[in-house]
């Protein structure tokens, strides 16, 4: 099992003057990075990650896995506001070598929470994943515990 612990920042996404994903940015900060760290969050909602298109989501996850190249664990924002491109994004980040994939609630919406359980288990039920929920307070207290973000390992790791 995935064994997250310590220091696993959330990583800010570098862009170029046209507002495009500078990857080499990207895997420099990384490179900075790994030597102090336990792990890393790329497409996190630290990293704008709303102003990427899909190719340059995916671009962000393959440049960071290859840069850490295994040495550390790699989780992947993958959420979206529809249950298809969050399935899309989750399958390509597993694809690219990233170790789990955390998967926000959709944002912009105000689904029901039977919508929210849909929602990740629906995701889940297309990776033939098993999901570790983390319960917390949405939406001003609107459902007083559901699931806020969904962690889901994509291989076992020894400890």
């Amino acid at each position: 099992m995935l064994q997250l612990h310590g220091i696993i920042p959330a990583l800010i996404t570098p862009y170029h003057e046209d507002e495009s994903l500078d990857a080499v940015g990207l895997s420099a900060l990384v490179r900075h990075l790994l030597p102090d760290v336990d792990g890393l969050l790329v497409n996190g909602t630290t990293a704008d990650f709303p102003l990427l298109t899909h190719a340059e989501r995916q671009e962000a996850i393959a440049a960071v896995v290859e840069v850490v190249a295994g040495q550390k664990p790699v989780l992947a924002g993958t959420g979206a506001v529809a249950t298809r491109e969050a399935i899309a994004l989750t399958r390509e980040a597993r694809d690219a070598g990233a170790d789990a994939a955390l998967v926000i609630a959709p944002y912009y919406l105000r689904p029901s929470l039977t919508g929210l359980e849909r929602h990740f288990a629906a995701i889940a039920a297309a990776l033939s994943q098993f999901c570790f929920t983390i319960s917390r307070s949405w939406r001003g207290n609107r459902f007083p515990r559901i699931w806020w973000f969904v962690w889901l390992p994509f291989r076992i790791l020894s400890g």
